[in-house]
């Protein structure tokens, strides 16, 4: 029962919540008094609860519970592959799941490197993987931001037996790819491409997509790309973000030159960590559609 704690006139208490919904006291038919239950908002407010993920141990006043469960290392998070089952686990879990079972739909990027996707446009088809709302095409693919890990072969030695003596052969090496985040890189296109926008939405707790910035170029499959501009990660769903504002838009006869024949074109991004560029070349801002 969590405060602003009501009572009625012979002293059952019912939060502000189920108060709301109820013309007079269930227990009694009582009528509800104006005045809070000052000794059980206290109680409420001193007395510790346990997170409500499993495993953390956390017991939390009720005042940084939310802000704690909303940035628990033992929350949970669905997979947002499309085509993956139901699935939920930690955040350090969903990058291994994706890294180990959507390989093939997922596009590995490093920090401060470019990574190119490409996509096929139709006047007459929405883009691949895609589906219409409202006459507005879109398309999300994951990226998973990897770093290589490099270890010798006397740290390979010494893992396999601490026993052994140490190898002195540091001549070979062996490489594994490690996930350290998870984005949806989403597009979206109205049916005549008057305007494309995109937005990088970080999958984890809200204050860690703070971190990271991104740029985006749209460009032809050989190699011309002639628009760009970089943006903040969000957090927020992709219609929330666009709502607010915190999406990329380009003009679409900027870049319909750039599109060829089949109506394939590349879209790259860079993941970054820190501060926007001070220099940010301008795109055009149409309307949101």
């Amino acid at each position: 029962m969590a405060p602003p704690i009501r009572q009625c006139e012979y002293g059952h208490s019912v939060c502000a919540g189920c108060e709301a919904r109820l013309a007079r006291c269930p227990t009694c038919r009582g009528a509800f008094l104006a005045a809070t239950n000052a000794t059980l908002n206290a109680i409420a407010l001193a007395v510790r609860l346990p997170c409500r993920y499993r495993g953390c141990r956390a017991l939390l006043r009720l005042a940084d519970k939310a802000r704690h469960e909303e940035r628990c290392r033992h929350r949970e998070y669905p997979c947002p592959n499309v085509r993956c089952t139901p699935w939920t686990g930690t955040l350090d879990d969903l990058l291994q799941h994706t890294l180990k079972d959507h390989a093939t739909d997922t596009a590995l990027v490093t920090l401060n490197q470019k990574t190119d996707l490409s996509y096929t446009y139709s006047r007459t088809k929405p883009f691949e993987i895609s589906h219409m709302d409202g006459g507005v095409n879109r398309v999300a693919k994951s990226l998973l931001l990897v770093e290589t890990v490099v270890k010798s072969t006397e740290e390979l030695e010494n893992n396999k037996n601490r026993d052994k003596k140490k190898s002195s052969s540091v001549d070979m090496a062996e490489e594994s790819l490690q996930p350290r985040a998870l984005f949806r890189f989403h597009l979206r296109f109205d049916a005549k491409l008057v305007v494309l926008q995109s937005a990088l939405q970080y999958i984890g707790p809200p204050d860690n997509c703070k971190l990271f910035r991104y740029k985006v170029s749209v460009g032809s499959r050989d190699g011309s790309f002639k628009l760009s501009s970089w943006s903040e990660a969000t957090g927020e769903e992709v219609d929330e973000a666009v709502n607010d504002g915190k999406v990329l838009r380009v003009d679409g006869a900027s870049f319909q030159h750039l599109i060829d024949k089949d109506g394939r074109f590349i879209v790259r991004v860079k993941v970054v960590v820190g501060r926007l560029p001070s220099l940010v070349q301008p795109v055009d801002n149409p309307p949101a559609l």
